[in-house]
């Protein structure tokens, strides 16, 4: 994911989704999961207000998991959504709604019997649409 806004007009704002595809001495390229094209990005050098102290280093942060908030736009090749904090009344029906078919939305947290109890309050009449028509 990339963490600095490097090329917003050509979606490569922060928050950006990527794969990292080619690694050179200091330069990497990086593949959007959406399918635009590629970007070289170089290591930035960032100082330290107030001190001596500077760092470099490239403008990405692994990304193996994001928040909903974080994913509101995509469309992704699978999605695992997680129930150990329960999703908002909203949140659920944009986690579904980020994958094209249902064998690619994995639920994890929860048991078939809690179903009825847990979710009850948070179900809403889009995320059942979107239940119905994946299943």
């Amino acid at each position: 994911m990339v963490v600095r806004n490097l090329d917003i007009e050509r979606g490569w704002s922060n928050g950006a989704l990527a794969q990292v595809i080619n690694m050179s001495d200091g330069v990497i390229e990086l593949m959007p999961l959406d399918n635009g094209s590629t970007k070289l990005v170089r290591r930035k050098q960032e100082y330290v207000p107030g001190t001596y102290y500077s760092r470099r280093q490239f403008p990405i942060v692994l990304a193996y998991a994001s928040t909903i908030h974080t994913v509101q736009s995509l469309t992704l090749p699978r999605v695992l959504i997680c129930f150990d904090d329960m999703p908002s009344h909203g949140e659920l029906y944009i986690a579904m709604s980020r994958i094209r078919r249902g064998d690619e939305l994995c639920f994890f947290g929860v048991n078939a019997g809690d179903v009825e109890e847990r979710f009850q309050s948070y179900l809403n009449c889009d995320a059942i649409e979107i239940m119905e028509k994946l299943y």
